[in-house]
């Protein structure tokens, strides 16, 4: 307590006392005020002069004062004590009394000054006196308490030990023995007495060694209890083989205490538990349980017990075998039991278990658990629940068996029995004289009897009168061959006939011998009535096989197997003949315009004519769709080939009339001689269809003899025609890019992306080696989306990752803008790559535009539209009207390579060029020039304002990791 609490406090008890009260009625009312106000450590009592009231405190005076105010203090506050302590001339008594919470120091004085701030000083100097004698206070207050604790202490050990002394003598299934630090024997129970057959006079002073320990253990032993005596090291409790009085084993349970004497000596103390009848027990037990185990493997059968309280479960081994773990891996309980079952039993089981309860009887039910490698079980699970006192399950104890053996057994005897029944043949077994035992459904199905009746009649009644003889034979064959097949007519219910193949074997029983037969009798009835319509139908179906259904005439099966026999009767007779391979020009647009049911009357009306057109020996079919082909066989020589063609060109031509409607249909003939032009059906065909395509070529309406020169270019394209669509499945294609450059900054403004297919045989392909040919054969459009969605992708990706590539410029064919779904699938495919459409720019020929420019004005406006740029490739070389090329909403301008090639020589070029930098000035629009290889080509370009170049000068077409370390390297091309 601080110098301002005094004050506080002494001011509080002058307020409300004043000076004239004596030090009864001070103290009272000090102790009320103080007791109300505080519950700190100590407080002091302010005394004021008052002669004859206060004299110098004495120890009588103490417990006057005591008596004087004990009834105001709390209970228990028995104790007290005081100090003396002098200051400046005056003397001071400090009373102590310790309550519960705190102590109580009450100060006098014979003479004190009035100046209470004096008091209040004086008591703040006496603070270390009084925290002294607060100190002194309660250590004398604990050791008072020491005291008595240590005389209960003494008091409950003296009991104690008497009571263990006679608890160790009168315990008789534990066995004490006591040694000093020395080993000897300073107690002998009598437990220990029965165990071992030493008296207690026997053995004490003994050493413990010499009595009981075998000699084997004797030193080992030795050291242990001299290691727990002087280091300490504890001797762990175990199980012992030790010695009696009479030499014979005894086995114990020996747990060791060691006990410090009140001389500072140690002591240890034995206690041992006889386990002899245990090991017996044991033994037993042992002996049954190898018994119990052996028997439990043999017939896979578990004992369990779950204890519905905990939900803890015991397994025996052979359970967690039949589970597929290793015995007692693991503590099981209800929760991985049913991890193990399959969830669709789990009800049955609980259902189960239910029962058991509510009925108390044993229950077993069937169910099946997973293993952990996936394999199925099928177990048998029995169980009994156990109850308490109070009439509550608290345990089920069962069984469980693994029957998946024995479920395969039955499964596969049931599936057996099953198969026989609903097997789609039927299963007659009779005995060895022919009388029937068994009678499967499908034998009921199939001849109309029910088992009823026909088990127990002879087999002969299945068989007509003329078929009974058969029946015999059948009997002497299967005695022969033990095993016998042929077709046989037995007679249904109802007389039909009953067609059937028949398997005749003998059934035998466990030791071999002969007791049944068993035949199995396939249905073919169906089949041999769908054999004799077959035969019937042999021939529409021959015809059919081998006849076009619209024409009537050979269909191209037909043809092709008859030009083969043609071919080898003509090689034969060293003859000479022809193929003709004709196509109807226009057809199409027959199609088209007048629908299929029309073209279809034009068609047979054609096949008529070829028919009758042509002598007895030739050979006409359709070929397909509008193409027929004709086999002239052994014509004289060539010009007997073209008399024929002409009189089938007149024929032909002739007007056709179909519903009123007229038509003048021509032809384009394709001849191939052999064996001149092809030896094989296949290399005529090529070579006549060769022929014929050139026909086409020279204006239709004509044929056409076939050339080695025109049949070897003809089956390159066709081979590069399908290469080229694997390649599309493949994604043989490659983008390379050609940078476009500023050549006054040196600086990379965009590039080209050229398209190059890599063929697995001829190498990396340009565009001109195949762009003609997938635009004849409807690829392009599929490559040019290709190119775009590649092409995009990689530039937004460029994008990316920092680098500035400027913009790409694709190629776009006039096939592709034509595709009614070309605008959704660009915006598709710039959505999904995140493209900005001003880093694209799409590149249209001239030519492309001027095949159907107000169409094309239309698609172009909206790819405007959509803020990607357009340019017109290859300008000048086609032949683009300056009314339309206002109307575009185009960009750019590509000069053509083939004006810059001849810079700065070819003066006409250089005019050109001039003219077409010029046009842009005028219209507004940006100009590149492409194909720019010298420094005389760029410095001339330059120096007219077309700033922006693109060539060979610069940078050929690159691979996309080449352009990816240009963009990186951020190189200049000044």
């Amino acid at each position: 307590m601080d110098n301002l609490e005094l004050l506080s406090l002494a001011y509080e008890c002058e307020s409300s006392l004043g000076h004239s009260l004596d030090l009864q009625e001070m103290s009272r009312e000090f102790l009320r005020v103080f007791l109300k106000k505080t519950s700190a450590l100590y407080g002091v009592l302010l005394g004021y002069p008052s002669e004859g009231h206060i004299d110098r405190v004495s120890y009588q005076g103490k417990e006057r004062f005591y008596a004087l105010v004990k009834d105001h203090l709390p209970e228990g506050s028995v104790r007290y004590d005081i100090i003396s302590a002098e200051r400046d001339g005056f003397s001071y008594d400090i009373l102590y009394i310790p309550l519960k919470h705190y102590i109580l120091a009450l100060v006098y004085s014979k003479t004190i000054p009035v100046d209470i701030r004096t008091i209040a000083n004086i008591l703040s100097s006496l603070r270390p006196k009084i925290d002294l004698g607060v100190d002194a206070c309660l250590e004398h207050q604990r050791i008072v308490e020491l005291n008595q604790s240590l005389l209960k202490q003494q008091h409950l050990l003296k009991t104690q030990a008497e009571r263990f002394q006679a608890i160790l003598d009168q315990t008789p299934s534990i066995a004490v023995q006591g040694y000093n630090h020395e080993g000897q024997l300073i107690y002998w129970n009598k437990a220990s007495e029965k165990l071992y057959g030493y008296s207690r006079e026997e053995v004490l002073g003994e050493e413990y060694g010499d009595i009981l320990i075998p000699q084997i253990m004797k030193k080992e032993m030795k050291r242990a209890f001299a290691k727990w005596v002087k280091q300490g090291i504890k001797m762990m409790p175990e199980e012992m083989k030790l010695k009696n009085k009479h030499g014979e084993d005894v086995y114990v349970y020996s747990q060791r205490v060691l006990i410090e004497t009140a001389d500072k000596e140690y002591e240890i103390y034995c206690l041992q538990i006889d386990l002899g009848p245990i090991k017996k027990t044991e033994a037993k037990l042992k002996k049954s349980e190898a018994k119990l185990f052996a028997a439990q493997q043999i017939a896979k059968l578990g004992n369990w017990e779950w204890n519905l309280e905990t939900d803890e479960m015991l397994w025996s081994d052979e359970v967690f075998r039949i589970f597929g773990e290793k015995p007692q891996a693991f503590v099981p309980d209800y929760d991985i039991f049913l991890t193990y079952s399959i969830p669709a039993d789990r009800t049955k089981i609980l259902r189960t278990v239910v029962e058991a309860k509510k009925r108390g009887e044993t229950q077993t039910v069937e169910h099946r658990i997973m293993r952990k490698d996936g394999t199925i079980r099928y177990l048998l699970s029995s169980g009994r629940v156990i109850y308490n006192r109070e009439g509550v399950a608290t345990t089920i104890i069962g069984t469980v068996q693994d029957m998946t053996e024995q479920k395969k057994v039955e499964n596969l005897l049931r599936q057996k029995a099953q198969i026989i029944e609903q097997i789609h043949d039927s299963v007659i077994v009779m005995d060895l004289k022919g009388y029937i035992v068994e009678w499967n459904n499908t034998s009921s199905f199939n001849l109309g009897y029910r088992a009823d009746e026909v088990v127990g009649k002879h087999i002969c009644m299945l068989f007509s009168e003329a078929k009974k003889y058969f029946l015999f034979k059948l009997f002497v064959k299967l005695k022969k061959y033990g095993v016998f097949r042929t077709e046989i007519a037995l007679k249904h219910k109802n007389g039909e006939q009953f067609y059937g193949n028949l398997l005749l074997s003998f059934l035998k029983n466990d030791r071999g011998e002969k007791n049944a037969i068993i035949a199995y009798v396939e249905n073919i009835t169906s089949r041999k009535k769908a054999e004799r319509e077959l035969i019937e139908q042999k021939n529409i179906m021959e015809y059919r096989a081998y006849h076009d259904d619209l024409t009537g005439l050979p269909n191209r099966a037909y043809f092709v197997e008859e030009l083969e026999r043609t071919i080898s009767r003509v090689r034969r007779n060293h003859g000479l003949g022809a193929l003709l391979f004709i196509d109807l020009d226009y057809f199409k647009e027959i199609n088209d315009s007048l629908g299929h049911k029309h073209g279809d009357s034009v068609l047979k009306s054609i096949a008529s004519r070829l028919s009758k057109n042509f002598r007895k020996g030739d050979f006409v079919a359709r070929f397909g769709g509008d193409e027929f082909t004709v086999i002239l066989e052994n014509v004289k020589d060539i010009n007997n080939v073209i008399s024929k063609v002409q009189q089938l060109m007149e024929m032909l031509n002739a007007p056709i009339t179909i519903n009123e409607q007229r038509h003048y249909i021509t032809f384009s003939i394709g001849i191939a001689l052999f064996p001149n032009d092809g030896e094989t059906a296949e290399e005529l065909l090529k070579n006549s269809d060769a022929s014929m395509y050139k026909a086409k070529e020279m204006g239709r309406n004509t044929y056409v003899f076939y050339q080695q020169d025109l049949t070897r270019k003809a089956f390159e394209r066709v081979l590069l025609a399908t290469d080229l669509r694997q390649a599309l499945k493949d994604h043989s294609f490659e983008i390379y890019y050609q940078p476009q450059v500023n050549a006054v900054r040196g600086k990379l403004i965009g590039m080209e992306g050229l398209i190059r297919w890599r063929h697995e045989t001829k190498g990396i392909l340009y565009p001109s080696e195949f762009i003609l040919i997938a635009e004849e054969n409807g690829m392009i459009i599929e490559i040019d989306r290709w190119m775009m969605h590649e092409g995009i992708q990689q530039i937004s990706q460029w994008y990316k990752q920092g680098l500035d590539p400027g913009v790409l410029s694709l190629n776009l064919s006039i096939k592709q803008l034509q595709t009614k779904d070309f605008i959704d699938v660009l915006k598709q495919t710039l959505m999904e790559n995140e493209c900005n459409p001003e880093w694209l720019e799409l590149e249209i020929t001239e030519s492309q535009i001027m095949e159907n420019p107000e169409y094309t004005i239309g698609i172009l406006q909206q790819i405007n539209d959509l803020g990607i740029k357009l340019a017109i490739d290859d300008f000048g070389t086609g032949y683009s009207s300056l009314s339309y090329l206002k109307r575009l909403p185009i960009h750019k301008l590509k000069i053509d390579q083939s004006f810059v090639r001849d810079i700065p020589i070819d003066k006409d070029d250089m005019a050109i060029v001039e003219t077409i930098i010029a046009l842009c000035k005028s219209l507004k629009l940006e100009v590149i020039a492409e194909g720019v290889e010298t420094k005389e080509q760029r410095d001339f370009l330059v120096a007219h304002d077309c700033l922006n170049i693109q060539g060979f000068y610069y940078s050929k077409p690159v691979s996309r990791e080449k352009m990816q370390k240009m963009l990186e390297d951020s190189r200049t091309f000044l």
